[in-house]
């Protein structure tokens, strides 16, 4: 694949777990067969939101849009071909999900995050059903920022991994340990309960590694 190939689905998103998340999932499937979306390893989705849905979780938001776009062959089961991933979410309109297929290249050469507030390193990756990688995770988060959780402040995400995991199933785990940064969610009743939907933006890159995760966060709308 070379190039940039975009296409637009109209609709409001839907964050999953929703009895309106099949519907969803078929009208981006549709749109992405409808607009001849080819095989790809690197994805752009923008997330244009009705005004008033800031408390929405972006990885939410993803994980549905990606299966839709492997049900449309753009990737294989299991995301192992999809070795770059940059999404956002904003109140726009129209709302809808814009989407872009490049090359793995092409995704991870979003310009670099600026002001960035926490660079860490970690030897293993958390993986939902493994409570004991989720906490010691959570723990070096706890570690590398030894402040009081930020209040309310809109962050991007930058994400390194040298697995052949799918983004799918590390994102959210990845997010859970993220509480001692983001807060808890006073609403949240699990033991991982972050504010997560202060993830505005995020980028997910495969690459060769030592270490096997490592993150950048900074605040949105920083700037180089």
């Amino acid at each position: 694949m070379s190039g940039v190939h975009s296409f637009f689905v109209s609709g409001s998103p839907i964050a999953g777990e929703d009895r309106r998340e099949r519907a969803w999932r078929n009208e981006i499937t549709a749109t992405a067969a409808d607009a001849g979306a080819p095989r790809s390893r690197g994805a752009a989705l923008q997330f244009c939101l009705e005004v008033g849905r800031a408390r929405i979780d972006l990885d939410n938001l993803v994980r549905p849009a990606l299966d839709a776009l492997r049900d449309a062959g753009v990737f294989g089961r299991g995301f192992r071909d999809l070795d770059a991933l940059v999404a956002a979410k904003a109140a726009a309109s129209p709302v809808g999900l814009g989407v872009m297929l490049m090359t793995a290249q092409e995704t991870g050469s979003v310009r670099p995050l600026a002001g960035v507030l926490l660079t860490l390193e970690h030897g293993g990756l958390p993986r939902d059903g493994n409570r004991v990688a989720k906490v010691r995770w959570r723990e070096a988060v706890a570690q590398a920022w030894p402040y009081a959780p930020l209040q309310g402040l809109p962050v991007v995400l930058d994400v390194r991994v040298s697995t052949s995991l799918s983004f799918k199933d590390l994102l959210k785990p990845i997010i859970d340990g993220l509480e001692p940064v983001l807060g808890r969610d006073p609403r949240g009743h699990l033991e991982f309960s972050p504010n997560d939907h202060l993830i505005t933006g995020l980028r997910m890159l495969r690459s060769p590694g030592p270490p096997t995760l490592s993150m950048q966060l900074a605040p949105l709308g920083a700037s180089d």
